[in-house]
């Protein structure tokens, strides 16, 4: 209620700010011509995303956006067949020729991050690395799960508990350390289990951004690692009535999987509405040494929004629904026979709202989510032996000031509530509420063409209250934290298209219930926890440099990353079994540990187009991570990787448009740095080869993605597998993806 109070204040405060004298809102005209011939470009895309605004181009190339208030933006443009450009416009009252040339190019150029700042922001010039996947991209790499279509960008790792769950791994960190953003809302779900991942919709993504480096300011805390933002689509009205949809297909041969979805969309005038429903199932999965038992997994998932846009702003309010049951393969040596499984449901309820005043542009953000975790110890058990239910409430207000002279940026308020239940007759995790209450200033300076710097600054304050718990031997007490995080950012562009950033940031994140105070079985990792209630908050200092160049015909960043994280907390093994549980090999136990940690590494992406048939891929990384007191290595760091392809593009066969055959390597190096009591693994090689296309129906286009991942059927362990010790990873798996999509209007 104290949220909800506070969030309201803030709303009517916030006009009593209001100036006089301001000019009003004005028009951004111009035309998109090919870069080649000078020839106008029919259809292209022009978009203001910070005002969710847009037009398309007609018949002589030209587009205008009306009714765009004072403001700096970032004009995107895209077409089909063409390298996306970004113009950044200052709106000051009177209308704004643009004229754009696009060069033909079939890299696919992301334009904008809407994650790295707090407004959309020119990926070349960001001052923190980030990896774009979105459009035909996104759908040629879709996985079994939403993590799964990152695991060839640099710097990324899944770490995963069988096909059907996930967690993205970032510069070597995870779980609370890598912030999952879904749609503007922090995804909350018990994020500190290994076998806890992200509770999204593999279908429910129109983009997904990943900013490397720690994202504090912005988000708060949990993101010493970096941030994952599912990216949704819109909803909107148009002059014209209209009525959209999709209809969605994967079939997935190595564990039989079968997944489908249907998603709607449409809208007049200033209405529009969105909804989908999906659902998957798979058995069980199948290694190049046989079958893994008890490896099987459903899903069913839905959601729904409606919007209403105008000159002055927009509001929307949506439902998600997120339902899995996945199954638990157990060492053999315990239990061959063993049926563990989890269920999850996941709802959440959100609302979106902007508004833009003369002199800035508000925008409020608020979510309520429930996460009911539950854990079984066997196939027919009546009983859960882990029952968790999360409640977060969540509000973040915004206001993007106008520009003052070259400076322009945002002043932020969060706000975080949580309610964390333990409802099973065995205890994990003391029952607990916690508040956060967070302030930011973000400032962005143009101080010419060529240079741009960045700073910001952020207070949290965060209360913890954990009940008595005394199957736990846990008092009631109050825990009290407080945080000041802070970055600075340099962007050079000292020629077109390349550019120099390098930035210094602080993060921090406060120890979990989890970690405070755990004192028993956890069924989802087979394991005894043991927290630590001496534990102190993680305090982390990272720097990054990135030399970038994006052009139409090649697109590249090489970056180099020093993070050292001060009390940083980790499960030690301890080399001994409790035997006291009902499993009689018993589970090993871990004991949460602290100590100062220095993670260091690079990471390279290219993509070269070589000619007009062929596009020249590779991406890399490699990493240490090392434990300050010890001198020993972090355990579950991923091995570095370097991933090559070759993708050949073909003029029109027959019925199939655009078609491509895409090639892949997939080279991991053995992992051998390990912590003294973790395993080692092997390195491997793993092949993988795509074909695919569009196929016209009428004014729609559907896509077809045929794969083969592991082609030759390599036997191999991942490092991240948690199953690693006593299971290979997946053999040879045959993927199609098929997306129809259809007018109604």
């Amino acid at each position: 209620m104290r949220i909800v109070k506070l969030f309201f204040l803030v709303l009517l405060s916030t006009p009593m700010c209001i100036p006089a004298g301001v000019t009003s809102a004005t028009t951004i005209k111009g035309s998109v011509l090919d870069a080649s011939t000078k020839a106008p470009i029919i259809g292209a895309a022009v978009a203001i995303p910070a005002l969710r605004k847009g037009a398309a181009t007609g018949a002589e190339g030209r587009f205008s956006i009306q009714n765009v208030p004072q403001g700096h933006y970032s004009l995107t443009v895209s077409a089909l067949g063409y390298a996306s450009a970004t113009k950044t416009v200052e709106v000051l009252g009177d209308s704004i020729d643009v004229n754009v040339a696009l060069a033909p190019s079939d890299l696919q150029l992301p334009t904008v991050t809407v994650t790295a700042g707090p407004q959309p922001t020119d990926v070349l010039t960001s001052t923190q690395s980030v990896s774009v996947l979105e459009g035909r991209a996104l759908e040629e790499s879709r996985g079994q799960t939403i993590m799964q279509s990152l695991e060839n960008l640099p710097s990324v790792s899944i770490l995963s508990t069988g096909a059907a769950i996930g967690k993205p791994v970032v510069r070597g960190l995870s779980s609370q350390r890598v912030l999952v953003v879904d749609d503007g809302i922090r995804q909350e779900g018990q994020q500190w289990g290994d076998e806890h991942a992200p509770e999204i919709d593999a279908f429910d993504a129109e983009k997904i951004e990943v900013i490397r480096g720690p994202g504090s300011v912005l988000y708060g805390s949990d993101a010493l690692g970096g941030v994952v933002h599912i990216v949704k689509p819109e909803v909107g009205g148009r002059a014209e009535p209209y009525f959209n949809g999709a209809l969605r297909g994967d079939l997935f041969s190595n564990n039989k999987q079968g997944a489908g979805g249907i998603m709607l969309s449409g809208g007049v005038r200033n209405f529009g509405f969105r909804g989908a429903l999906s659902g998957r199932s798979s058995g069980n999965t199948m290694t190049p040494a046989g079958e893994l038992f008890n490896t099987g997994s459903e899903e069913i998932n839905g959601s729904g929004m409606v919007g209403y846009e105008s000159d002055e702003g927009f509001a929307d309010v949506g439902y998600t629904h997120f339902g899995t049951k996945a199954e638990f393969h157990e060492d053999p040596a315990g239990d061959p026979l063993a049926t563990p499984y989890q269920k999850i449901i996941h709802d959440k309820v959100h609302l979106h709202a902007g508004y833009t005043l003369p002199f800035a542009r508000f925008e409020a953000i608020g979510g309520y989510q429930e996460n009911w975790r539950r854990e079984f110890e066997e196939k027919d058990a009546a009983d859960p032996v882990l029952n968790l239910k999360l409640k977060t409430t969540s509000v973040d207000v915004k206001a993007h000031h106008n520009a003052i002279g070259a400076l322009f940026g945002t002043a932020g308020l969060s706000l975080l509530h949580q309610q964390n239940q333990t409802l099973a007759e065995e205890h994990l995790i003391a029952p607990a509420t916690s508040d956060n209450v967070a302030a930011f200033l973000y400032e962005e300076f143009h101080a010419s063409p060529q240079w741009t710097l960045s700073g910001a600054g952020r207070y949290d304050s965060r209360v913890l209250d954990v009940d008595e718990d005394v199957d736990l031997g846990v008092a009631a007490q109050e825990r009290r934290y407080h945080a000041f995080t802070g970055s600075f950012g340099i962007s050079f562009r000292p020629v077109d298209p390349f550019a120099v950033t390098a930035s210094v940031a602080r993060g921090w994140r406060a120890p979990t219930e989890f970690e405070l105070f755990a004192n028993g079985v956890h069924e989802g990792t087979a394991s005894y926890e043991i927290g630590n209630s001496t534990l102190e908050p993680e305090f982390s200092f990272n720097a990054d440099v990135s030399f970038r160049y994006a052009s139409p015909s090649m697109i590249s960043e090489l970056t180099l990353f020093n993070n050292r994280i001060g009390d940083y907390i980790y499960d030690a093994p301890t080399g001994d079994v409790d035997t006291a549980g009902a499993d009689p090999s018993g589970f090993p136990i871990f004991h949460i540990s602290q100590a100062n940690a220095t993670l260091r590494g690079i990471e390279l992406s290219i993509q070269y187009q070589a000619s007009s048939h062929v596009i020249i891929s590779a991406a890399g990384d490699f990493m240490t991570a090392t434990n300050d007191a010890t001198d020993n290595p972090l355990p579950r760091i991923p091995a570095s990787k370097i991933i090559l392809g070759a993708k050949l593009l073909a003029e029109d066969l027959g019925f199939l448009e655009r078609p491509y055959l895409d090639l892949k390597m997939r080279g991991v190096n053995s992992q051998t740095e390990v912590d003294p009591l973790e395993e080692k693994t092997a390195g491997y090689t793993l092949f993988d080869v795509g074909i695919g296309g569009e196929i016209r129906l009428g004014m729609n286009k559907a896509t077809l993605d045929l794969a083969a991942r592991n082609i030759f059927d390599r036997a191999y362990s991942n490092h991240l597998n948690r199953l690693k010790a006593f299971s290979l990873d997946p053999g040879r798996n045959i993927i199609a993806h098929l997306s129809i999509p259809f007018s109604l209007l």
